[in-house]
């Protein structure tokens, strides 16, 4: 494995589902991932995540609880609810930084809660911990 600029250790074959719908926010975490040698493929409601869930079957998935469509929530409940896609790290990304709200979040499964606007160093750390520590299906 090689290191990014950032020291961060790549991990090439990491795919990781970003579901965001503000476009500069993900743009900014896509350029940040990708740079970190992640493969990134991005949804912007969470009808689309869960399709490109079941397609990509990703290491992680990084949700922005206010999706379109279909929410964050709704989707975390889902995704978690899943048997064959349980075992998949959800990173829950908010503007809320209210700590009940992120109590909540793990509670129903998040494997972290990181509160926008997120420092690019904190979710690489986040990131790279639950691709590292992601239990085998």
């Amino acid at each position: 494995m090689s290191s990014d600029i950032t020291g961060h250790r790549r991990h090439s074959a990491a795919v990781v589902l970003l579901a965001e719908d503000d476009e500069t926010s993900a743009e900014g975490y896509d350029q940040l991932l990708t740079a970190s040698g992640y493969h990134v493929i991005r949804a912007k409601d969470g009808y689309e995540a869960l399709t490109q869930i079941s397609r990509e079957a990703p290491s992680l998935v990084i949700l922005d609880l206010k999706l379109p469509k279909l929410d964050g929530w709704e989707l975390l409940k889902r995704l978690k609810g899943d048997a064959a896609i349980a075992h998949i790290p959800i990173v829950i990304v908010t503007g809320d930084p209210l700590p009940s709200h992120h109590e909540l979040a793990r509670s129903r499964g998040g494997a972290a809660v990181l509160t926008k606007p997120i420092r690019p160093n904190d979710l690489l750390d986040v990131v790279r911990r639950h691709v590292l520590s992601k239990p085998l299906p």
